[in-house]
């Protein structure tokens, strides 16, 4: 009998360790956030951001009831290649949530940050050949994650869209130094200065409309037969009225026009000038095409001498 009720006693302390150490579905650990990068259609040339390396993201994680610690975004460091990076401050995935992502980011720039929330941006109205005054801000598709999947996959967006000068001259042209391209139109048709970006689509705006834009290199670049590109990021927008693009070589100016269009958001126009004839010049303008980014127009224009 004796024994009898010590085993009771052992198998009662056997359940209520098991009922103790049991877990519901419902019941998994918190884990911190992971996440991976990567840029869409993204061609790796120029001078324009190439990679994310050594750069910051901003991460933000979205919920119903704003469970998350910090509640504020976070911003952490990716190196090129999509490695599994964790935010830092870490973000505790505790229920079922959303993570939106930018760049650039610089810390805390969000205040009370929401997935309506919108990032500071400038575009520049003058710029270099390689489009070094002109920040690339992109934007993450909103990825969901929960307790059992803490790893967000990032796909960037470019905000802007990419325009390429591919320049050649005939052998009849005598000019050799292009130092400046502009572009310009009769109506207030180009988007600059201040505005924003969201995070949650990429969508630009509070921008100031101008009718021109233009591109510099004091020392110039020398045109040939061969292509030479001048590069340019611009804010999306719809082209409207005359557009001229005016070259400067060797301290005369060539210009020509092109038809309306529009500069969508994360895509390329290469607009192919041709520069023909002896003195006087003439510049043409030819078909456009498409490389690197979303595929858009390609435009061939001819200037003669």
């Amino acid at each position: 009998m004796k024994n009898n009720y010590v085993l009771m006693i052992a198998i009662v302390a056997v359940m209520i360790l098991g009922a103790g150490c049991s877990k519901d579905d419902d019941e998994y650990s918190n884990a911190d956030l992971t996440v991976k990068t990567n840029i869409s259609k993204y061609e790796l040339t120029k001078s324009i951001t190439t990679a994310f390396d050594n750069s910051v993201i901003g991460v933000y994680v979205d919920d119903v009831d704003g469970v998350y610690n910090p509640t504020t975004n976070s911003t952490a460091s990716v190196t090129t290649g999509g490695a599994s990076i964790t935010p830092s401050p870490s973000i505790t995935i505790n229920e079922d949530a959303t993570v939106y992502a930018w760049f650039p980011a610089t810390e805390n720039e969000l205040t009370n940050p929401e997935s309506t929330s919108e990032k500071a941006i400038d575009i520049v109205t003058t710029d270099d050949f390689a489009a070094t005054d002109q920040t690339d801000y992109l934007w993450a598709t909103p990825t969901d994650v929960s307790k059992t999947s803490i790893n967000a996959d990032l796909n960037f967006h470019h905000a802007l869209s990419k325009v390429v000068f591919s320049i050649v001259k005939d052998d009849n042209f005598e000019g050799t130094t292009l130092t400046s391209i502009s572009i310009s139109s009769t109506e207030n048709t180009f988007l600059t200065g201040t505005g924003t970006m969201g995070i949650d689509d990429g969508t630009i705006s509070g921008l100031t409309a101008v009718n021109s834009l233009s591109y510099t290199n004091d020392d110039g670049i020398t045109i040939s037969t061969t292509e030479n590109e001048v590069v340019a990021l611009v804010a999306p927008t719809t082209l409207s009225g005359t557009i001229t693009i005016t070259l400067e070589v060797d301290g005369e100016s060539y210009s020509s026009t092109i038809s309306e269009s529009e500069w969508a958001a994360a895509t390329q126009y290469t607009y192919n000038l041709s520069l023909k004839g002896s003195a006087g010049g003439e510049l043409t303008i030819g078909s456009a095409t498409i490389s690197g980014w979303e595929i858009g127009s390609e435009f061939d224009i001819t200037f003669d001498e």
